[in-house]
């Protein structure tokens, strides 16, 4: 796959996700009616609209890349079942959102303890090389 075919696929999969998000966000207003939730709608839909610019202008400019890889990268466009659930949207209070939490939780501090630990050694590794003897660069040595 060429450059500019993966360009023109990450632009129409950065659309679709634009748009995903924009239609999570309606459906997430329409249940609460919370602004928030319609700010990010329709920050999702202006994403989605720049995007689609974009991508048209750029297979403008970029005519060799070909229909095919066009209508590829648009036969992406039909995730009608990647729509987020209840306990994902966060409208429901059942225990199956309460579990999510926590995992969520428990991932985040696994990882955030993983990259102390990583921290950790490397500093040491510093520390040791600094004081470990005959590791002195010599005079006249590059």
């Amino acid at each position: 796959m060429s450059l500019k075919a993966f360009h023109v696929l990450f632009i129409a999969v950065s659309t679709l996700m634009a748009l995903g998000v924009a239609l999570w966000a309606a459906n997430a207003w329409n249940a609460t009616e919370e602004v928030a939730w319609l700010a990010l709608a329709a920050a999702g839909f202006a994403g989605s609209a720049g995007l689609v610019v974009y991508g048209s202008r750029f297979i403008r400019k970029a005519r060799q890349i070909g229909l095919a890889a066009f209508a590829f990268a648009a036969s992406l466009g039909l995730p009608a079942e990647a729509l987020a659930c209840p306990a994902c949207v966060g409208i429901t209070d059942s225990p199956l959102q309460d579990g999510m939490n926590m995992g969520i939780l428990v991932l985040l501090g696994l990882t955030g303890f993983m990259l102390s630990c990583f921290a950790y050694f490397f500093v040491r590794l510093a520390l040791r090389a600094r004081h470990a003897p005959g590791l002195h660069p010599r005079k006249g040595s590059v």
